[in-house]
């Protein structure tokens, strides 16, 4: 297929599935209720709030320290550097040395959560205290629910937030972040995200929750923030051994303060310069080995300008990201051994570029005619142009590489495409956060759904 002819389906495809959704063109939700949240003081460490210099626990002790359990075996306090901290451990001890010497001996410990999960990893943590003479860890959340007795100050809140998983933050933190707690009846509101699910798809919420004097959480409402399946990155030439290091990691937006949809924009937008970056990996590979096997010079050549392209798009959508506060991290592509006989070849051209290539096209297109943020729209403009000829250049490929396979190879290759398609179609089914629908444009599920059918439609026919 000539770059020009599947430019102009794209072009068809996207102005004929926009005016069919143009009459319920609606972003449904109106997102969590922040008002009145304010966000809490961070510790001097500066990444954790002030959770320990506020705290006003039911029985006084005269210091404390927060600290991570890494490792395996017993735990002791000289293991590790403190997360947080409160006046001087055993300061207050009449006989220091025996105060020094309880806190350095080794003890099982079963630490309780004080993050969100991130990665799948959870972390334990203690906290260990000292009052005159006395050494106290407490390494479960019923302890620590004892210890802080009643909830009746915004810190003591974030405790208990953070004891049920949720990343309270501070001023300053990552966008992707922002939280906060503010008064509700006789408890406390607390805004955070959370991580739901670390495996295949990833995906982050943040929440709003009630806490109550008594300690009880309850969710209130909820919006996803990120999920590796439902992002403008969903589709994209990936290379051989690529593996995700998302999540982005996300600062304050440029120019303004850290707002609740900042970070999602920002780190869908450093998620499409990770997958970008990965197909500088993808066209590198594909033309070493149409050099391998003698390929046509048209096709190693139009591979080597697809590269190219997926430079400038890394430029493109850093700038993007970094202007929502995001900074993408470097994609991760394990060297292959060999090149790839034709018939892998063939079959990974079917899923990556005549599948996820072409609909990442289709989507660009989309969004460069939906996007509020102006930025967003001309940066997908250009990449829709790069992208369709991609997407075209992975079509005459495929023509090139099935002459040379068996019957057999070909209805292989065929499958391939069918169920990347299918795996499409599972990825863009759930309603993407409305921030990301207005600033970025992406298609709804309806959207999607209909623009990856005509897709598929028209590739068949071709």
């Amino acid at each position: 297929m000539h770059d020009r002819t599947f430019s102009r389906l794209v072009d068809r495809l996207v102005v004929g599935v926009a005016a069919s959704f143009a009459a319920s063109a609606v972003t449904g939700c109106a997102g969590l209720d922040t008002d009145g949240i304010e966000a809490l003081a961070c510790a001097e460490e500066g990444y954790y709030p002030d959770l320990l210099g506020s705290v006003e626990p039911a029985e006084t002790f005269d210091a404390m320290e927060l600290h991570a359990v890494r490792g395996g075996g017993p735990w002791a306090r000289g293991d590790s550097e403190p997360d947080l901290t409160r006046g001087v451990l055993c300061a207050a001890a009449s006989d220091g040395a025996a105060c020094s010497a309880a806190l350095a001996a080794p003890r099982d410990v079963t630490g309780f959560v004080f993050n969100d999960c991130e990665g799948g990893s959870c972390v334990p943590f203690v906290l260990v205290a000292t009052r005159g003479d006395e050494v106290l860890v407490l390494d479960s959340e019923a302890d620590v629910l004892a210890w802080l007795g009643p909830i009746d100050n915004p810190v003591e809140a974030a405790w208990v937030a953070r004891l049920g998983g949720y990343d309270v933050g501070c001023t300053g933190r990552r966008g992707d972040d922002v939280s906060g707690v503010r008064p509700a009846g006789a408890g406390w509101d607390v805004l955070a995200p959370r991580v739901v699910s670390s495996c295949s798809p990833y995906e982050k919420e943040r929440a709003l929750v009630h806490v109550d004097e008594r300690g009880t959480l309850e969710v209130l409402d909820t919006e996803t923030i990120l999920s590796d399946e439902n992002m403008c990155s969903v589709a994209g030439r990936r290379p051989q051994g690529w593996r995700s290091r998302s999540i982005a990691r996300c600062g304050t937006p440029s120019g303004g303060r850290a707002d609740v949809a900042g970070g999602a924009i920002g780190a869908n937008l450093a998620r499409m310069c990770e997958l970008e970056a990965a197909s500088i990996a993808a066209f590198r590979q594909l033309e070493e080995e149409l050099r391998h096997h003698r390929a046509p010079v048209s096709l190693r050549r139009a591979a080597r300008r697809a590269r190219a392209d997926e430079v400038r798009h890394v430029v493109a959508t850093r700038a993007l990201a970094r202007r929502h506060g995001a900074t993408a991290p470097r994609p991760h592509c394990a060297r292959p051994a060999a090149p790839r006989n034709l018939r892998d070849l063939a079959v990974d051209n079917a899923r990556e570029g005549c599948a996820r290539e072409a609909y990442g096209a289709v989507v660009a297109r989309w969004q460069s005619l939906h996007a509020t943020d102006a930025g967003v729209r001309t940066a997908l403009g250009r990449i829709a142009r790069d992208e369709s000829r991609h997407a075209a250049f992975s079509l005459r490929l495929d023509r090139w590489l099935r002459t040379r396979l068996s019957a057999a190879d070909r209805e292989e290759v065929l499958g391939a495409r069918t169920a990347a398609f299918e795996e499409l179609r599972s990825a863009v089914a759930t309603e993407p956060p409305p921030a990301l629908v207005d600033a970025l444009g992406l298609p709804g599920p309806l959207a999607a759904r209909a623009l990856l059918d005509g897709l598929a439609e028209s590739l068949a026919a071709a």
